[in-house]
Order: C-alpha cells, then structure tokens, then sequence
C-alpha cells in the first residue's frame, strides 16, 4: 500500500481520509485487543496485518476456524507486510518503520526481535536462506541488503552486508526493488525502475535482477553487451501485494503482475519468466483482457486462477479467470473500496481475501471449487486487514532449472552401439538400435526439469538431463528397445553439418562443391536439381533466381523455342530460340544477361508449427566470412536490414540482435504466431555467393500463446537468395 503513499500522494490522501471517517465503525472494530487466547504455536494459523495508516496490529486465528480470532495481539508499523519461513513470522515494517519484526508462535506469538535497515530505506520485502542469512529490498536504495535473523535482539551484526543493484537503475539512479523469489541458488528480484523525476511514472523497461547467492554478486544474463543486464520484462511496474514473486514449483518458471501506468487499461498484465532462459515469456493474461489494471493474483491451474482489479473509476474486483482462454469467468466480489491482497490456503484451497470496505472491513473466504463464499460476513480482524500469510505452511523452494548445454551429448546404448543428441533443444538425434539407423530431426524441447521426450522414425526417445553434463534414457518401438547413456562433448566437430558429430558419424567427409554429387548441406551441384523453378545452380552450390535467357533450355517470353526443334514443326528449325525456315534470314541474338554476381544475401525465414506460438527464441546463424550486417546489437543499421514478413503483432518487431556471427530474434506476441513466413534478412556479399548450408537458424523454448503450453513441434525453415 505504501507504493500509493510514495509514488501518489493525491490518492493515499483521500483514502486516508476515508479512512479516518470509518475509525471506530463497522465490523472493523477499533485497534482494542480481543478476549480471545491466540492459538498454539503447534497448529497451521491465518497470520493478518491490519491498518488503519495511524497504527498498525496483527490478528490471527488458526485455518479452518475464523471464529477463533485473536484480535489485536501486537503492534507493527501502520505501513507493514509480512512473510513466513521455518515458523517464525518476519513484519516488514516499510517507509517510516524501516525494520525487520521478528514474531515467535512458540513463544506467545511475541515479538522476539526487531532489528533496523536504516532510516529511510523503505524495505519491502525479506526472503531467508538459511538461519543466518536473509535478503531484503530496500525500495529508497540501490543496494539489497544481505542480513542476520540469528543475531538475536541485541541486533548485534544484523546489517551483514549488501548488493550492488545501481548498473540495473534507471537514470535517477534508484531501481525501486521490490518483490523476491529464490530457486536453487538464484535470486531473482523485481525492479520497477520508475521515474521520480516524473512522479514515479514507468520508464522503458522493468528487469529482474539475477543474483548468485553463493558469491552474492549480480548475474549477467546476457553477456552480448557490455552492461550487466537482468531479465527485461514485457510490462512494466511490477506491482504486487502476493508473498513476493510467484513461482511454479514444477516448471521453475515465475509470474509476476505489471500495472504499467495506474491511469492507463493495456499496458500491462500477468507474465511468465522461464528462469532456464532468463528470459520473458511474454504475457499469460494483459489487462486489455481483464478490462482492468491486475494489482495481485492467485494461479490454480491451466483453466482456473483469480485476480484483484482496479479500474480506472477506482471500482475493486475479486474475479476468475481462465487463464488459456484469457477471459474472465466469474466476478466474486466488487468494491468501490480497496481490496488489497489475496492469498490461497494450500492444505484447503481456499482463497482468501482482504477486504477494506469502511462499513465493515475484515477477511472473508472463497471455496475454490466452486467459488462460493465460506464467510457469512468478513471476519472481524480488529483494525482493517492489509496483508496474510499462513504460518507453518512454507511452500517448498523450487528445484533449480537444469541448464542443458548447447552441443552434442555422445554415448551408447545397452546393444553397445552409438548415440548422439544435439541440444539446444533437440534437434537432432542419431542412433543404431534394433538392427537399423535411426536418423532424423526430432524437433523437441526439453522442460526445465531437464527430461524430454521425443519420436524419431517411430522410436520414442525419452531421457532426463542432469546439471553435470549427463543424459540418459530408453529407445523404443519399430524394433528397437535400449536404454542409453550420453555426456556432453564440447568442441565436438560436425565435419559435414549433417547434425552428427564426427565421433559417431560413418561417413564425416563434408560435401564437396563442384563434384556434380548432390550431398547434404548443398543446395545444388553442377544442376539445377534441388533448386526451384526458375533459379540456377551457382558455382558455389547455392540456388539464385535467374532471368530467362535463349540457351537456358527454357522456352521464355519472347522465345519460340530453346535448344529444340519440337516447338516448330516438321518444316522448321529452332535457330536462336525462333522457329524458322532454312531460307530465312537469321536472327538477332538475344542479348546475354550479365554473368551471376552476389552483391547480397537474403534469408528468407519461415515457422513451421502445428499451432500458433506465444513466444519462443530464434537464432539465424551467418557465414560471417563471407556475408555482413552493418553496425550490430540493436543498432538501427542492423534493423533497417530486417523485414517482418508475419502477420502477428510481434513485440518489438522480433527485438533482432546482430551478435556478428548470429541474428538473435525474441519472438513474443499477444495473439500468437502462425506457421508462415517471419522475416527476411538482408546482408551484404563479401565475394562469391557463400552455400545455402553456410545458414542455419534454430527456435528453441517455443510455448503456445497463453505463454505456458510447450510447442515441441514448432521449428524453422530458411531460404537463401543471392543477387
């Protein structure tokens, strides 16, 4: 709530004031303790932050008993959120509090220690790793605090350290963290990166800062540039008042809100981050199709998640949505007051709601099987309730994302004979199993948990990557049945780019141009076989179009004939591709077009998937000996050279980025992307026309257009056309 006080004075004035008028009234009660003994460190409580902006309790009751209440039981600061780790109950008390309140379930739920982060630094939110060791945002501040929540009430060596998050600031140099999210041994941080010079209005990006927990230092998630980066969100103003960042616990992934600016419907909403990538997945469900700014949210399932609303006559709204299909399906409760958090209770899946109304505040309810509320009336929580969290229900840290190396895994099965897999996803896999070769693009993903699965010529391959360079995993169906080990062979040549490494492959020898042996990687040689009508075969195995000349051996505009008599009858002869008589005069000859040259290379690229994609990641590798971009990153040079063939509203046109060697395209948009041609890239020759096998462009992490739904099928072709 506090980012409304911050960031807009003229709103947190009038609910205030409201505020103010209601003191005293209602089911909210005053700030008067309750009667009622606070419920047993043992059990599973409802732990609630109330407010009324002057001063600030807790209450509590234990889940599944609202009517066993403990109202009032101690002070924090009006301005206050909580989290929950190994039992203890840590208050961020924010702007004008600036501490961390420890509270104790065993020991009375008392305070047992309150410990400052220095004036004026406005914490937002604690993440714990380990007894000793916590982090906490500082929203007045460009370093993360790195603190003890052993140090007991003396509060002696608390303040431990602090991280550096400036180099991913705007130009106030603040970057306004936020919310929190650990896996494995990444933290990962939202930044809003507003503008207070601009009355903390959006600047260009929102980021998520990467953090090593081991080395405590910053993660560089694209090394490209030369600026350290964090992950660019797709929205901006990341605002949420959920337990910090959601996570999803099997894939890794993470799902935060951005609200963009609070006046303005569209420029934000709910987006996935695939922490394998560290990158954006673009958005799950904007506010164009809730109709409101999203400011916190709840994720059941595919079909099922809820969402608080805000619209712009400031009117509140508890709604289900379906996230796939990004329509809203039910409104459970509508306020023109503010609702401010909501919470699933994991053990009885039920959502809980925060519910400011000035007549009477309090918590109320909802089933989510079938949305009905379980609350007669709000639970009177003392003061207005602001924030939940469960106690003794800690969500289990997500497993981190196994990275699997780009490059070829070598090995064998048990019939001791060879395999291999080429990864990013997988592209391609080779193995002898069953008595014959099994040999094709598989076209595949692998999910964050590393296993994958895939079918090749009939036999299904399925296997689990490990975080040491491993794969392993069964063959079977057409015959074949074996289970296969492989490890990850940096360096592994691929002589002939055929997708199979020289270690395995029985015929390594790469095409040779100009043998009149069409082989893989060629797109011609010595004829036009392989190319497409009206193009030719270049001397360096490439096919360019051409214009039709007398001698090509094909009968053009202009033409009679060209190179047989069969056009001209039986009294007839075909002389310079007319038909004439042996007394005729002969004629002029066509003029002979300008021999081929290549003054340019242009990549057509197209998708190839059974479904529209949401977002997924291309790389257009290039000969840079033999072909250029001018200029490279995201220079508008580099742009100029990129035309967007799709008819998909891509976000930011494909962002290209010319890494010198590689074209990098991140492919994200709202509706969707069909198979069908995607862009065209032109570069300039640097001599002879360089060999269509000289291009490859891989997609990888492709996921449907609600932004989840893996596309394994999806992939990309190319053309070449030098000129």
């Amino acid at each position: 709530m506090n980012r409304f006080v911050l960031r807009r004075p003229a709103v947190a004035a009038a609910l205030l004031a409201l505020v103010a008028t209601s003191c005293g009234g209602g089911g909210g009660g005053g700030g008067g303790g309750s009667s009622t003994p606070p419920p047993s460190g043992n059990g599973a409580s409802v732990f609630v932050v109330t407010t009324d902006f002057d001063t600030g309790s807790y209450s509590l009751f234990p889940i599944g008993h609202p009517e066993q209440i403990a109202r009032s039981l101690g002070d924090v600061h009006s301005d206050a959120v909580a989290r929950t780790h190994g039992g203890i109950v840590y208050v961020v008390n924010r702007l004008g509090g600036d501490n961390i309140q420890a509270i104790d379930p065993a020991q009375g739920w008392t305070t047992v220690w309150q410990c400052s982060v220095g004036n004026g630094t406005n914490p937002h939110d604690i993440l714990v790793v380990a007894p000793n060791k916590a982090y906490v945002t500082l929203y007045e501040r460009a370093q993360l605090a790195i603190v003890d929540p052993s140090a007991g009430p003396s509060c002696a060596g608390f303040l431990r350290g602090s991280i550096d998050l400036a180099p991913l600031a705007d130009a106030d140099g603040i970057p306004e963290m936020d919310q929190m999210a650990l896996i494995g041994d990444r933290l990962y941080v939202s930044l809003e990166r507003l503008d207070r010079r601009n009355f903390f209005q959006p600047t260009d990006a929102s980021v998520l800062a990467v953090i090593d927990t081991t080395s405590d230092t910053l993660v560089d998630v694209d090394p490209s540039t030369a600026a350290i980066d964090g992950i660019r969100l797709a929205g901006t103003n990341p605002f949420t008042e959920s337990q910090g960042l959601t996570v999803d616990a099997a894939s890794g992934d993470i799902f935060t809100s951005s609200v963009g600016s609070f006046g303005t419907i569209g420029d934000g909403g709910i987006e996935r981050i695939d922490t394998r990538t560290n990158r954006s997945a673009g958005f799950l469900v904007t506010e164009n199709d809730l109709g409101a700014n999203i400011t916190d949210f709840v994720l059941i399932d595919a079909h099922q998640a809820y969402a608080l609303l805000l619209d712009l006559n400031s009117i509140n709204r508890l709604v289900r949505f379906d996230p796939t299909t990004r329509t809203i399906t039910a409104t459970l409760l509508t306020s023109s007051e503010f609702l401010v958090d909501i919470a699933l209770e994991p053990s009885r899946r039920e959502l809980y709601v925060t519910d400011r109304t000035l007549k009477q505040p309090g918590i109320r309810i909802f089933s989510t099987s079938d949305d009905r509320e379980v609350t007669a009336s709000p639970v009177d929580t003392g003061l207005p309730p602001f924030d939940i969290v469960f106690v003794g229900e800690d969500a289990p840290v997500p497993a981190p994302p196994v990275v699997v190396a780009s490059g070829f895994f070598v090995g064998t099965t048990t019939e001791g004979q060879p395999i291999s897999l080429q990864t990013g996803s997988i592209d391609m896999v080779y193995a002898v199993c069953g008595g014959h070769t099994v040999r094709a693009n598989a076209g595949g993903s692998v999910a964050s948990n590393g296993t994958f699965a895939v079918t090749v010529d009939g036999v299904s391959i399925a296997g689990q990557f490990d975080a040491q360079g491993g794969v392993s995993g069964t063959l079977a169906g057409n015959g074949c049945s074996a289970d296969f080990t492989a490890t990850f062979r940096p360096g592994a040549a691929d002589s002939d780019g055929d997708g199979v490494p020289d270690l395995v492959d029985p015929d390594p020898t790469p095409a040779v141009c100009g043998n009149g042996v069409h082989e893989s990687g060629e797109a011609c040689d010595g004829s036009a076989d392989g190319c497409g009508s009206g193009e030719q075969c270049t001397a360096a195995c490439t096919c360019v179009a051409v214009t039709p000349m007398c001698g090509d051996g094909v009968v053009g505009a202009g033409e009679e004939c060209d190179g047989s008599d069969d056009p001209c009858g039986t009294d007839r002869h075909c002389v310079q591709c007319h038909c004439a008589l042996p007394t005729d005069p002969t004629p002029s000859p066509s003029p002979t077009p300008a021999p081929v040259a290549c003054t340019t290379d242009t990549v057509t690229i197209d998708l190839d998937t059974p479904a529209p994609i949401g977002a997924a990641t291309l790389l257009l590798d290039y000969p840079q000996d033999a072909v250029a971009i001018p200029g490279s990153g995201d220079a508008m040079s580099v742009k100029e050279r990129i035309t967007v063939l799709t008819s998909a509203s891509l976000f930011a046109n494909g962002a290209p980025n010319d890494q010198d060697d590689r074209v990098r395209f991140t492919l994200i948009a709202v509706d969707g992307i069909p198979a069908g041609p995607l862009f065209a890239v032109r570069f300039d020759c640097l001599g002879s026309p360089p060999a269509a096998r000289a291009f490859t462009c891989t997609l990888s992490d492709a996921v449907a257009a609600d932004g989840v739904t893996p596309v394994p099928a999806a992939a990309c072709t190319l053309h070449v056309r030098s000129e």
